[in-house]
Order: C-alpha cells, then sequence, then structure tokens
C-alpha cells in the first residue's frame, strides 16, 4: 500500500508506488531514452531540430516529477547517468553543436532543483544530520562484516536483515531492517560475491556493448547506435539507483531495464556483421576484469573492517569470541536462544553475555535450530525458554555438559530422567505458567540447583547475563 512521506513540510510524491524511492527511480530510467528519442529526430548530429526542443520540454516534466519524489539516489544515479553520457558523445566528437540544448538542460534542472527545495535535501551540512544517511552508512558498514563472515555463498536468502540485527546492529539502534538498504550488499550478503559477481558481469557487458559497440568518432551516427546510447544510460541510470537502496525487488521497476536489455541485445545482433568476434571477447574480458577487481576491493574492504568478536558461521550454528582471545583455547558454551526470554532481536543479547567481565574469554555457540548437529567440546549448554523439541534434544547431550534451564516454559515431564552430570534451573519471579512450583519439585528430586529471578516475568534480559553467574562453580566450572 502506498504510504505517506514527507521531507520537512514537503510531500514525497510516490506517484502510485510504495514509497518514493522506487517512483524516483522508475521516473529516472525514462529520462535517457528521451535524449535518444531527441537525437532521432535531429537529421545531423552538429545541429538540433525543434523536435529536440520538444523532446527536452517532456525530459524535463520528468525531471521535475524527479524532484518531486525527493529521491536523493534516483537524482545521483540520473546525474551520474548523464555525465557519461553526454561525455561521452563530446569524446567521441558527436555532439560540437549541442551547447545551446545542453546548457538550456543544465539551467532547467538546476532551477527545478531549487523551486522544489530540493537542494536542501542534498546540501551536506542536512546529509550529514540526516539519519536515514547515517542508518545507512551503519547498515551498510554490518554488510562488509557479514560479508567477510561467509564470503562465497552467502548467509541464506532473506537472512541479510535479521543477520544485521542479532549479529552486528549497535545495541542502541532499534531500527528494524528487511535487508542491507542496497542491491548490491543485499546480494553479496544473502548469496555470497560469486552470485553477485556474476550478475554484474552480465549488466558490465550490456552496458559495454551500449556505449562501445560502435567505437569510432565520425561525424555521423547510426540510429542503432542513438538507441543503444540511450538504452544503456537507461541500464547505468537503474544500477546506479539501486546502490542506494535494494529497488531490484519491485517487480514493475523492471520493465525499463528489461526493454533496455532487449534493445541493446537488437543493437548487438545488428552489430554482429560489422564487428568481430574478437571484439566480443574484449567486452567480456574487460567486463569480467572490472568485476574482478571490483570484487577483491569490496572483500579487502570487507576484512579490513575491525570488529569486537571473532565470528564464524558454519550451517547456522553462530561462532563468536572476543577479538583478543583469536586462536587461544576457550571455554566453549552453547547458547539455545528464545525470543520469549531475549527479545525479537536475541543475538544481541548473545553478543553482551561475551561482553560481561564473566564470560568475557569464553567462546560461544549460538543455535536458533536446535536439529542442527552439536558442535564438539561443548561444556555448557544454556538453554532458553524451554520447549518440548528442545528437551529432546537434551536427552542427547554428552553426560559431562553443566545444563542451565532459564525460564523454561511448560512442565519438567520430558527431563525428569535427563542424563547429564549437572542441571541449574532458572525461574522467573512471574510464574506466567504457574510450573514454577512443579519444577522446584523436579529439581530438589532430581537434585539439580534451582534459583529465581527477582522481579522479571519471562522476558529476562534486564538480568541477563549476570543472572547466570551463580550457577558457574569457582573451582571447576569457573569461567575466568
Amino acid at each position: 500500500m502506498e504510504g505517506t512521506f514527507f521531507y520537512g513540510d514537503y510531500l514525497r510524491w510516490n506517484l502510485g508506488w510504495e514509497n518514493p524511492n522506487p517512483a524516483g527511480a522508475f521516473v529516472a530510467t525514462g529520462i535517457p531514452l528521451l535524449w535518444a528519442l531527441g537525437r532521432l529526430l535531429a537529421r545531423s548530429e552538429q545541429k538540433f531540430s525543434w523536435g529536440s526542443w520538444v523532446f527536452l520540454i517532456l525530459e524535463l516534466g520528468l525531471w521535475f516529477l524527479l524532484c518531486k519524489t525527493y529521491s536523493r539516489g534516483a537524482l545521483v544515479a540520473a546525474g551520474v547517468a548523464a555525465l557519461i553520457y553526454f561525455l561521452w558523445d563530446r569524446v567521441m566528437g558527436r555532439r560540437k553543436g549541442f551547447w545551446g540544448l545542453d546548457g538550456a538542460r543544465i539551467l532547467a534542472v538546476g532551477i527545478l532543483l531549487f523551486a522544489t527545495g530540493f537542494l536542501g535535501r542534498i546540501e551536506p551540512e542536512y546529509v550529514a544530520s540526516d539519519a536515514s544517511a547515517g542508518n545507512r552508512l551503519t547498515l551498510w558498514k554490518g554488510g562488509l562484516q557479514m560479508i567477510s563472515v561467509q564470503p562465497w555463498f552467502g548467509w541464506g536468502v532473506d537472512e541479510s536483515g535479521q543477520g544485521y540485527m542479532h549479529w552486528f546492529q549497535p545495541y542502541e539502534d532499534e531500527e528494524a531492517y528487511a535487508g542491507m538498504v542496497n542491491s548490491y550488499l543485499h546480494v553479496g550478503v544473502e548469496r555470497g560475491l560469486i552470485v553477485l559477481g556474476g550478475v554484474l558481469v552480465v549488466f558490465c557487458i550490456l552496458v559495454f556493448c551500449a556505449f562501445f559497440g560502435l567505437w569510432e568518432k565520425r561525424k555521423e551516427t547510426t540510429r542503432w547506435e542513438v538507441i543503444m546510447n540511450g538504452a544503456g544510460a537507461s541500464l547505468l541510470v537503474f544500477l546506479g539507483a539501486n546502490f542506494f537502496s535494494t529497488l531490484w525487488i519491485f517487480p514493475n521497476l523492471w520493465w525499463v531495464p528489461l526493454a533496455c536489455v532487449l534493445l541493446i541485445l537488437s543493437g548487438v545482433i545488428w552489430m554482429k556483421r560489422k564487428r568481430s568476434p574478437q571484439f566480443f571477447g574484449k567486452v567480456f574480458g574487460y567486463s569480467f576484469g572490472v568485476v574482478v577487481v571490483s570484487m577483491l576491493v569490496l572483500y579487502g574492504s570487507a576484512r579490513s573492517l575491525s570488529n569486537d568478536h571473532e565470528m564464524r558461521r558454519d550451517d547456522k550454528l553462530v561462532y563468536l569470541k572476543s577479538s583478543e582471545l583469536a586462536g587461544e583455547a576457550t571455554k566453549r558454551i552453547l547458547i539455545l536462544p528464545e525470543g520469549s526470554c531475549l527479545g525479537e532481536n536475541w543475538g544481541k543479547e548473545v553478543r553482551r553475555f561475551l561482553e560481561d567481565e564473566a564470560f568475557d574469554n569464553c567462546e560461544v555457540v549460538s543455535a536458533s535450530d536446535d536439529s542442527l548437529p552439536l558442535p564438539s567440546d561443548v561444556e555448557v549448554v544454556i538453554v532458553c525458554g524451554l520447549r518440548h523439541k528442545e528437551a529432546r534434544f537434551l536427552k542427547g547431550l554428552d553426560s559431562s555438559c553443566h545444563v542451565i534451564i532459564a525460564h523454561p516454559r511448560g512442565r519438567p515431564d520430558e527431563l525428569r530422567e535427563l542424563g547429564v552430570r549437572r542441571v541449574s534451573v532458572l525461574l522467573p519471579f512471574i510464574d506466567t505458567d504457574r510450573t514454577g512450583r512443579e519444577w522446584k519439585k523436579v529439581a530438589k528430586r532430581s537434585g539439580w540447583d534451582v534459583a529465581t529471578n527477582p522481579g522479571v516475568g519471562q522476558d529476562m534480559r534486564l538480568v541477563w547475563p549476570q543472572c547466570l553467574k551463580q550457577f558457574f562453580d569457582r573451582e571447576q566450572d569457573s569461567i575466568r
């Protein structure tokens, strides 16, 4: 459903889209196509016609709509594409007589930016203080850190937002994310650099063919070359806008880029008679080289970022320990988190566990799925919000494990014969399930440690993880 968004007192136009960002990108992808149509009406590359001015007026209408969306990403993408498009014409010597038209275009766009108030939205002072821009930078840093953990095959589809909030989001940030708000990081984090590189190679080939397909300096250009240049510039707008938001997930936004791809491919088929196979081999080679360098830069940037915790991920098991303990032997603790105890973003609480001075020299393994195989050498298992399937899982533990059951839900029927050497039960003060008395009876009969968290209900974040210290023996089971 279409939402309502504002920039200060200015209403941001959605133009029928869910929010102004895809609306701005959609409008911006149409602007380069008008550049091509305007050139097609000119009989000579050194002159312009009244038809060119008509298409300029139509183009300015799109610039006005773009300004009213106040989408900075779409504006930057359109500006960069325009710079590449018109500079390429100058380099090829095909636009010497168009200064009047280009000057009018630049002046008119500047007036639109000023009249609509868009200039204030892109002022450095405003951008520096804008929470939207600041949150993006923090999120992108977390995305790079996620790539450094699993660079080649990614975290899994639809796992980027949750993974970031659990393991990399600052504690004080409560913003919810479904993805990386950057298409390239989104694909790289979820599907890995191999898939991201493959996608970028395809787009680079299309763009290179659009601009370099008929790489010759001459006074006259073919109509196919004009069309391919415009389609390539439109594709550049789409690719640029996707840097600032995850826009490829909007199916309707693909109509213009797909049309541009068909135009470019049609031009490639037409060019085939005029170009040797070596030319297309060079296009692929250049594209592959550019993407490989880009992936190496991305991977190097990801690896260069510091993190408070050394982290690795195996299937859906997450291994965490302090960066200061890299390579050192540490006590290994398995935590099975649960939302009712540690909140929806329980990964933050797992990180907080490591930062407590009593547990700062241990390795924590977090498993959100109890069906996964156990890591080796687990000494302590902390189960939050115990349920029936976790109870069955606990019966398969090694007898030497110390099991801590924190704020269990339900009755302890299935745990009466639990065959581990030590079991500790931590009960909430507010007994929402009314099973606390039964847990105490079973604990007493089985010789388990039992304690109550004063002043809290099922949610234990206020007292986590300090409440667990009491269960670690000072001699053999102490963490320090």
